[in-house]
C-alpha cells in the first residue's frame, strides 16, 4: 500500500509480517508498531525503529517478520526541531472488504475442510474477501473471490501448516527468555510462523492460535 503526506512517501503491507519503508525530506523518521491485545482498547508498545532516507536502502525499511494474525497498528513520526517528534501517520489493521489469501499447507483432505471452515469463521469476524490456496480444488473453488482476484493486492496473506521453529535472530537468544522471541518487554511467542509450539497442539487449535480466533 501506498500514501503520501505532504512530501513524504509511505510504503508499508500486512501481506507478508509487516514491512515499511518511508522517503522524504527529513533527516530521521520514527516507525512505531503497537498492538490491541483481545478485549484491551489501549495498545501496547511492541517494536520501533528509526529510518534514515539518507542511508543505504538497509537503514530506509522497517520489517517485523510476525505472520500470524495480530491487532497492528503502525504509527509514524518525524522530527521537528521545535516540537521534537510528531506524529503524521497511523494505520491499524484492517481486513475487511479487503482480499485476504489463506494457504493451507496439508496433504489431509479431511484437515484442509476443518481449516477451510475456520477461515470462514474469521472471515465472518473480520468481514475480509477470502481467498483459499490448497491441494484441493473443490476446497479452492467454494469461495467466491477464487474466480475474481488473480491479480489484485492481498492485505494480507496466512500460511496455515506446521512449519518447523527457524527464528534464530537476537530475539530469540535473549537469555531473560531463551528460545522464545520477545517483543516489547511483553509479547513472547516461538515462531514467527506460530504463537506456540504445535507439535501437541490439536488441528484446530493450529489454525485459531494462526487466525487469532
Amino acid at each position: 500500500m501506498y500514501t503520501k503526506i505532504n512530501n513524504i512517501n509511505i510504503h508499508f503491507s500486512f501481506e507478508n509480517g509487516i514491512w515499511v519503508k518511508v522517503d522524504g525530506p527529513d533527516l530521521i523518521y520514527l516507525v512505531e508498531l503497537r498492538e490491541y491485545s483481545k478485549g484491551d482498547d489501549k495498545s501496547k508498545y511492541v517494536e520501533g525503529y528509526l529510518i534514515s532516507p539518507s542511508e543505504e536502502k538497509y537503514y530506509r525499511e522497517f520489517v517485523y517478520s510476525q505472520e500470524f494474525h495480530g491487532d497492528f497498528e503502525l504509527l509514524i513520526y518525524k522530527m521537528d526541531f521545535e516540537h521534537g517528534l510528531v506524529k503524521f501517520f497511523s494505520h491499524r489493521f484492517n481486513d475487511r472488504d479487503k482480499i485476504v489469501e489463506f494457504i493451507l499447507d496439508t496433504d489431509d483432505l479431511k484437515e484442509a475442510k476443518l481449516w477451510a471452515e475456520r477461515v470462514k469463521s474469521y472471515s465472518r469476524l473480520h468481514g475480509c474477501r477470502p481467498v483459499i490456496k490448497s491441494k484441493f480444488p473443490i476446497i479452492n473453488k467454494s469461495f467466491p473471490e477464487y474466480f475474481k482476484s488473480d491479480g489484485l493486492q492481498r492485505y494480507k496473506r496466512y500460511r496455515i501448516g506446521r512449519y518447523p521453529k527457524n527464528s534464530n535472530d537476537f530475539k530469540t537468544i535473549q537469555p531473560q527468555h531463551e528460545g522464545l522471541l520477545w517483543f516489547g518487554g511483553w509479547k513472547l511467542f516461538w515462531s514467527y510462523q506460530h504463537p506456540r509450539p504445535w507439535n501437541k497442539l490439536s488441528s484446530q487449535e493450529i489454525v485459531d492460535d494462526i487466525l487469532g480466533l
